[in-house]
This record gives structure tokens, sequence and C-alpha cells, in this order.
């Protein structure tokens, strides 16, 4: 698989925790960001597939069902519960 630079700038806070990351674990702090975000991205790739596993399942469109927000939003807390 091909890689693919991204340029991301960190606050100093921020940098001193990688560096610390880096050097408990003995891996570049390359490696750690690359980890980190395909961590963070397949954790949130999930949640919004649930997510719109769950309000498909729920609703419909062209069913005419309505549901008010507090349903709404009552299904994405229990997705983000499910998935945290």
């Amino acid at each position: 698989m091909d890689n693919v630079d991204i340029t991301i700038s960190l606050d100093y806070g921020l940098r001193e925790k990688l560096s610390q990351l880096a050097a408990i674990t003995k891996r570049s702090e390359v490696v750690v960001i690359a980890d980190m975000v395909a961590a963070g991205i397949d954790r949130e790739l999930a949640l919004m597939k649930d997510l719109r596993r769950s309000v498909e399942s729920s609703f419909s469109l062209g069913s005419g069902r309505v549901i008010s927000h507090q349903e709404a939003m009552k299904m994405l807390e229990d997705v983000i519960k499910k998935t945290s």
C-alpha cells in the first residue's frame, strides 16, 4: 500500500505529549501519529456506519414515519454509548 504524506500543526502541549508517548513506546513520532490516526478513523467510521444503520432501520423517508427530535437524540446517544 502506498503512503501519503500529510502535514499537520500541533500546539506545543500536544507535541510534548506525542514526544512522551513515542519515548515510552519506543516508536517514532510518525509511527505513533499514523497508528493513532488509523485507530481514530476506524473508530469514527464504525460509529458513522452504526449510526446510519440505526437511523435507516428506525426511520425511512418513504414510510411516512416521523420521529421527534428527542427520539432521534436518544437513538444517537445509544449508538455513541455502544461504540464508546
